[in-house]
């Protein structure tokens, strides 16, 4: 069964043997903007807009970006992740972007910047800055933000358009990374930082443009579903039989972890068919 869900706007529901897919829209994000250590201290926490790249003057924008995966069941394993923005205000043509994991948290913030956004407002306490990750305290260990260096996705974009940014593996190892556990962050968006004049603008979550929210689609294969007792897997719920047999040997031909009968974590083995045979034929679980 393939059931897909737009969260937070609105919902539809589609069919497939294919696995599961998610779409997802951030729940917090937040352009940070270079300027000196000593202040004033820039964000736009709250605006419509998010920007990557450099302004005329040379200084950096970038955009943090953190979505919920709680959608996803525990033990699901991410085969895709798509991401789709749509630029609205943009300099110099096509440009390179990259994603990245941020390894800090980051507070999101109240500011609202005025006219196209640009340019940043005064910094609210709680905002994200290039030196904070909540205002006042505390601190990015390095200005611009912690991140991975390697970035988990490359990209191109254009003026004026919709992009999409396919799948990588990098984008797969880090929400298989945050739906099995580790801390979440988000990723930091960055833009061509070599160059004057390449900012590219596009909405944040808190446009009114519902269409133009950067959008996160996820393909997942959810965890098989484990029967209650071994003995009965086909989960028929009458006694053991040569059904339950079949099936147990189908997943554990498959190496699915349901058959891992003696539950000791591994691939299903020798050591899991005799468990299993012990409890069928004793007609336990």
């Amino acid at each position: 069964m393939k059931t897909t869900f737009v969260l937070g706007l609105l919902a539809c529901t589609t069919t497939s043997v294919l696995g599961d897919s998610l779409f997802f829209y951030p729940v917090a994000d937040a352009t940070i903007y270079q300027g000196p250590a000593g202040g004033p201290f820039l964000a736009n926490g709250a605006g419509q807009y998010l920007f990557v790249g450099n302004n005329n003057n040379g200084l950096s924008r970038r955009a943090l970006v953190r979505f919920d995966f709680t959608g996803i069941p525990a033990g699901s394993t991410i085969t895709s992740v798509t991401v789709r923005l749509v630029v609205s205000q943009a300099q110099a043509g096509e440009q390179p972007g990259t994603m990245h994991r941020l390894t800090s948290s980051w507070t999101e913030g109240a500011s609202v910047a005025g006219g196209n956004e640009g340019g940043g407002t005064g910094a609210l306490p709680g905002d994200v800055t290039w030196f904070h990750r909540t205002l006042p305290t505390p601190l990015w260990s390095t200005p611009g933000g912690d991140f991975v260096a390697a970035p988990s996705a490359t990209f191109m974009l254009d003026d004026l358009a919709t992009h999409v940014i396919s799948s990588t593996p990098g984008l797969v190892a880090d929400v298989q990374a945050w739906i099995d556990g580790q801390p979440n962050y988000g990723w930091i968006m960055r833009g061509n930082e070599t160059e004057f004049g390449t900012a590219k603008r596009f909405a944040s979550r808190q446009n009114a443009d519902l269409e133009s929210i950067i959008e996160l689609s996820i393909d997942f294969d959810p965890p098989s579903a484990c029967p209650p007792c071994v003995a009965d897997f086909n989960d028929s719920g009458g006694t053991p039989d040569d059904a339950d047999v079949a099936a147990f040997f189908e997943a554990w031909n498959n190496g699915e972890a349901c058959a891992d009968a003696n539950g000791s974590g591994g691939t299903p083995d020798d050591a899991d068919v005799a468990t299993f045979f012990e409890l069928w034929n004793a007609g336990g679980c």
